[in-house]
């Protein structure tokens, strides 16, 4: 609220607070809310598991059975139960495949199992499996060397959230060190999929959102890449400068949505590297609805779409590695499942039935670990593999009866969590950032450091506590009764809003080029008071109103306007005009269509785009769309809805006039007020009923003279209609013509 020069230092003393700040949508929801519950899901999951855990012992057994029958070319020694059957039906299917790539588990059994067939049969397998797991040996140790000597690791969640700020629903239950399932929220599968270690936003529900976000850190490379699963327009961006409204060609690759089950890599360009390199940045991933600024053009505005239309709040996210690199390409899978299945020593000949021991083994392992909680990213891996492929029951037809009444169970509760409310807020996480002063705005030439901390220019403390964040420091000396600024501004902007007028006239300008206060002692005595009453606006409001200069009359007292034209003194209330909001208001509140019901959301003018009920309630509540805002708003001052306004303009311009002759809402409110004359006027005299209307618009009997006018105006009227005594009184175009005479008054306008 000055325009007064400050010292560079003081500049970015305050850039540096608002540079270490971050948008957020914070939930505003109680923990009773958030909560809900998440107890009873946990121990449900809790159950599903450790029954599953049993079931999945027996399909273990059964797919290391049915490989043993299939290597050893004997498939009809499998079991002859359901689960032995359907796991030779698996095993066979997957054998049976024509190209399997590397990453696969089976891949070296499966490239011994087809060269021996083709060959001399099961003597042949034990060299084909030898040299393929050779081969898999070499390929998985060049890879880790590529990946050695071209990823440099950012973060590793797989035993802790690597000093990432994680916010949301659940934030402390973000990270799983071992392993987890996410049951499934509908459909014919109990479980999602395994979660692997890392941090992930789903582990009881979707509708649990999070946010997960590293702190500061300078860019050195061309590409960043993210090891992620997620889904429901979840995404990661890849925040530089803390330019954080990515809605444009060169933020826009930096923005990555994901629709995966199971991890993958998504990769992200830094950008021109002379302008980025080393500058500040920050990592965040987040679920949909917690999104600050959605971008609308991303894959043809697919992912805004879901944003914009999902009503049950569902979207997730997990993460396990984030990398930095130069290349193009993210690192390479270094073949780990593969070669779980290695029998081990040369000395242990490959044969149908030790690579059935080592399959049982490592499954076993896994699902032990698992349900142990102890399980690896390279298990759970495994474990996703079985369950996509069909090795591990997951349809709940095939599990008992008490597994499907604890699965019901968890989906309704589930169902049950409601959406949260969320609110656009900022955030002030990690350590932070100090600016250095750049010399004539160089950022090329940085010089002193200015530390984060209240402005000089509007005294600074001679001492700040150093444990308290800098953002917070800032707040609390803006809103310190020590600091005359404050209150003198908002009691100024009050009331200017009631007088139409600030004491300090330049509202927005209490510095050495604004006006000087016309009443200094008020101005203080105001501010004081309204420090000591705890900052309340509407004892501010009460107080004023209240006062004779309030409730005198806009008429100028004899002498007054040559003495003091500007009306600086207050010798009369000055005449303004209704402000925009207000006479929409009035428009409806005359015809008898204001609705005022409180609270709530309002709701576009026409919800369903021309489908569902008018908005017909006060102005506070109206749908704001800063892309087409409402004309009638704009022709009456209503200020740009992207930036604040400390006092509106009030223009008397011809196209306010036209608008009233001419625009259709207020047309509608004449007709509804002409109705609604008609029928609860029947009886009264012509002259009765025109008062009743005048009174009704402008809060007064009209004047003789009035009078006259608008009985001139119904025989007008009237003649023009061609109409009869009888259905004078009774005739909606000529009462609604009536009306809409008495809405173009410029009395109507006016609060005199």
């Amino acid at each position: 609220h000055k325009f007064d020069a400050i010292s560079a230092k003081d500049y970015y003393c305050l850039f540096g607070i608002l540079a270490s700040t971050r948008q957020h949508q914070a939930i505003i929801d109680d923990d009773a809310v958030k909560h809900t519950g998440v107890a009873r899901l946990a121990a449900l999951k809790a159950d599903i598991a450790n029954a599953l855990a049993d079931l999945w012992a027996d399909d273990i057994a059964a797919s290391a059975q049915a490989v043993s029958a299939q290597l050893a070319g004997k498939p009809a020694t499998a079991p002859t139960d359901a689960a032995g059957s359907r796991a030779n039906d698996r095993i066979a299917a997957l054998l049976a495949r024509k190209q399997v790539p590397l990453e696969d588990p089976l891949s070296a059994i499966w490239k011994a199992w087809t060269t021996a067939d083709a060959a001399s049969g099961e003597s042949a397998f034990g060299p084909a499996f030898a040299a393929a797991v050779a081969a898999l040996r070499t390929e998985a140790a060049a890879r880790a060397d590529r990946n050695a000597a071209g990823f440099r690791m950012l973060a590793d969640f797989t035993l802790s959230s690597a000093g990432w700020h994680s916010s949301g629903a659940l934030p402390d239950t973000l990270h799983s060190a071992a392993g987890d399932i996410a049951i499934a929220a509908s459909g014919d599968a109990v479980i999602d999929r395994f979660i692997a270690p890392g941090l992930c936003s789903d582990r009881l529900s979707r509708k649990h959102g999070a946010v997960v976000r590293s702190d500061d850190f300078p860019l050195g490379t061309k590409f960043i890449s993210l090891h992620v699963a997620g889904g429901d327009a979840a995404h990661v961006r890849l925040i530089q400068h803390n330019f954080q409204q990515m809605e444009n060609v060169a933020h826009g690759s930096k923005v990555r949505h994901f629709e995966a089950r199971f991890p993958t890599w998504v990769t992200i360009p830094v950008g021109h590297q002379a302008t980025w390199q080393g500058g500040r940045s920050y990592l965040e991933i987040l679920t949909k609805d917690d999104v600050a600024h959605f971008r609308r053009s991303e894959d043809g505005g697919k992912f805004f779409t879901i944003a914009r239309t999902d009503r049950t709040g569902r979207s997730w996210f997990a993460v396990d590695r984030v990398v930095a690199h130069d290349g193009p390409k993210p690192p390479e899978d270094e073949l780990p499942l593969p070669l779980l299945m290695d029998v081990g020593p040369a000395e242990i000949a490959a044969t149908a039935e030790t690579i059935a021991a080592r399959w049982a083994n490592v499954c076993t392992a896994a699902v032990s670990g698992w349900h142990a909680g102890q399980a690896t990213t390279v298990q759970t891996d495994l474990l996703n593999w079985l369950l996509v492929n069909g090795l591990l029951r997951n349809d709940p037809r095939e599990l008992g009866d008490w597994i499907p009444l604890l699965v019901n169970e968890y989906r309704q509760i589930e169902e049950g969590i409601p959406k949260f409310r969320r609110a656009a807020a900022v955030a002030s996480e990690g350590p932070g950032f100090d600016a250095a002063v750049q010399n004539r705005g160089q950022p090329a030439q940085p010089g002193e450091i200015a530390p984060r901390q209240y402005l000089e220019v509007l005294g600074r403390p001679a001492s700040q506590p150093a444990d308290q964040p800098a953002r917070l420091i800032l707040a609390a000396g803006i809103a310190s009764a020590d600091n005359p600024l404050t209150a003198r501004v908002m009691v100024n902007r009050v009331w200017s809003w009631l007088f139409g007028r600030g004491i300090v006239a330049t509202v927005d300008n209490f510095g050495a080029t604004g006006e000087q206060p016309s009443h200094p002692e008020l101005l203080d005595s105001l501010a004081a008071r309204f420090v000591e009453q705890g900052w309340s606006i509407k004892q501010l409001i009460r107080e004023i109103v209240s006062t004779q200069a309030y409730q005198s009359s806009s008429v100028p007292p004899p002498g007054a306007a040559e003495i003091d034209p500007a009306n600086r003194l207050l010798t009369h209330m000055p005449l303004q005009r209704l402000r925009a909001e207000t006479v929409r208001d009035c428009l409806l509140a005359v015809s008898g269509q204001l609705d005022r019901s409180l609270e709530g959301y309002g709701g576009p003018a026409d919800l369903g785009g021309g489908g569902g009920p008018p908005n017909r309630r006060r102005g506070v509540y109206q749908y704001i769309k800063r892309e087409a805002q409402d004309h009638m708003m704009v022709m009456f001052d209503a200020p740009e809805a992207a930036r604040t306004v400390g006092a509106r303009e009030s223009t008397n311009v011809p196209g306010q006039a036209l608008l009233l002759l001419n625009n259709p809402f207020v047309h509608a409110q004449a007709q509804a007020w002409a109705e609604r004359s008609i029928a609860s006027t029947q009886g009264l005299s012509l002259d009765r009923r025109l008062s009743r209307l005048f009174c009704e618009a402008l809060g007064r009997d009209p004047e003789p003279a009035e009078a006259d006018a608008l009985m001139a105006f119904v025989e007008s009227q009237a003649d023009a209609y061609k109409l009869d005594d009888a259905s004078l009184a009774t005739d909606q175009r000529l009462w609604a013509d009536v009306c809409h005479v008495l809405f173009n008054a410029k009395e109507f306008l006016y609060v005199r």
